[in-house]
């Protein structure tokens, strides 16, 4: 997959946010709402707004929370979302956690080239996490 520039991404950013308030509205606590919700996280990480992104992903595995099996590849997407925003603000401890949780679920028969991809993302995520928390 071809990574998109910068402009792009705040213009991804600024246009997924745009589009939740109707969608809160009409999904309100759905779990439905994790997937704009996921769009938004990933565009506010691409643009470099981690604290939107954590945002974001913390309400992403708020409206799974119950609804969602903890071993769905969503929930580990939720959370991964929310250990790469955590990271991009330097907050290492914090992100270990999530990086952990998001690890598993993605392992789990990961077959397409995509879920492989993410599922190999995340696995480095919580590598590097681990060396960072150890080393402090």
């Amino acid at each position: 997959m071809e990574a998109i520039s910068l402009p792009m991404q705040l213009v991804v950013s600024a246009g997924a946010k745009a589009a939740m308030p109707p969608l809160r509205r009409i999904l309100s606590n759905s779990p439905d709402l994790a997937e704009p919700l996921n769009f938004l996280a990933e565009a506010e990480i691409g643009a470099g707004h981690y604290k939107e992104a954590e945002s974001a992903a913390r309400e992403m595995v708020l409206v799974q929370t119950g609804k969602a099996a903890a071993t769905d590849r969503c929930f580990g997407a939720s959370h991964l979302l929310w250990a790469q925003a955590l990271a991009g603000q330097h907050r290492h401890k914090e992100a270990l956690p999530h990086a952990q949780i998001a690890d598993r679920p993605l392992a789990m028969n990961a077959v397409s080239p995509g879920v492989k991809a993410k599922t190999a993302n995340a696995h480095r995520l919580l590598v590097d996490l681990q060396g960072r928390v150890a080393t402090k």
